[in-house]
């Protein structure tokens, strides 16, 4: 399980929500669930939606440094 997924169901968020807030279609962040978040720049998308901190969303031990 990717961190994004793993945020997203203990936030109790759909799929369709997070799409909605970070104004993307629910196939791409279905897509980022199945990849992982390997961006700073998508992390912290992601990280405003989901009220955490963007490098624990990332996927990538690369990024984190």
């Amino acid at each position: 399980m990717t961190r994004l997924r793993h945020f997203r169901i203990e936030n109790k968020m759909t799929l369709r929500e997070v799409a909605k807030k970070v104004d993307a279609s629910i196939q791409s962040v279905h897509a980022q669930e199945v990849r992982g978040i390997r961006t700073i720049k998508n992390a912290k998308r992601y990280a405003v939606v989901l009220g955490c901190d963007w490098r624990d969303l990332l996927d990538d031990e690369e990024e984190k440094q």
